[in-house]
């Protein structure tokens, strides 16, 4: 996977994507809890962060839970959750100036 990130957010990337491995960690809790508002609430945090940093997959990721946390499928949160973990493990940034 490869993100085209602004060269201004260089700098900030790092902590932006440690900041969204302890999100991840609260959105797993809020799986094994059951906690559907707090699914919703971090799959939409998720969102919109990683969509203004321009992580438009992350981004995808994130709306994804945050709709599919109103159902509660869990399978599908589990594999989700899997999925923006294994993004920001994996993501291949390339920084350009916009």
């Amino acid at each position: 996977m490869k993100a085209i990130i602004d060269k201004d957010f260089e700098t900030l990337v790092p902590v932006f994507m440690e900041s969204q491995l302890n999100l991840l960690l609260d959105l797993k809790g809020a799986i094994e809890n059951n906690d559907k508002e707090q699914i919703v609430f971090y799959g939409h945090r998720l969102a919109g962060s990683a969509d203004n940093y321009g992580f438009r997959e992350l981004g995808r990721i994130g709306r994804d839970i945050e709709i599919t946390g109103k159902t509660m499928n869990v399978s599908i949160l589990v594999k989700l959750y899997e999925a923006a973990l294994t993004y920001i493990k994996t993501v291949e940034i390339e920084y350009i100036i916009i």
